[in-house]
């Protein structure tokens, strides 16, 4: 079970480094800590199912199942607080992208109606 937590915890420590770089806008280090939490995810997965298929034993799994109770519960707290952090920088991003879109049109019909006083002539040497 001590591996278990220790990955978790490793988790954790990766969980706070995302929220740091959601609030950084820091993508690309976003993107590298969720590839390392894949990697977790699959370790973990890998040790629940090789502690499934073992017979259970009463004391130093119990002892380790109650400290990794809480560690999931503020786990979870943790990613759901980053997913909502996305999701407000999601759309602040979407509003600034709205924003630039505008005003791009904006200077664009300006530019139009400021080029559309000048007829292009033609020369010809002929």
């Amino acid at each position: 079970m001590k591996p278990l937590i220790d990955l978790y915890t490793r988790w954790g420590v990766l969980t706070r480094a995302e929220s740091e770089a959601i609030h950084a806008r820091d993508w690309a280090a976003l993107s590298e800590y969720q590839s390392e939490k894949q990697s977790l995810r699959d370790e973990i997965t890998r040790l629940q199912e090789v502690a499934a298929s073992k017979p259970r034993q009463a004391g130093p799994d119990a002892m380790a199942a109650n400290k990794l109770k809480p560690l999931l519960e503020q786990l979870i707290r943790m990613e759901s607080d980053n997913a909502s952090l996305l999701a407000t920088q999601k759309q602040l991003l979407a509003e600034q992208q709205s924003a630039l879109r505008h005003a791009s049109r904006t200077l664009h019909q300006v530019h139009q109606a400021y080029a559309a006083g000048r007829s292009e002539v033609w020369n010809s040497y002929s």
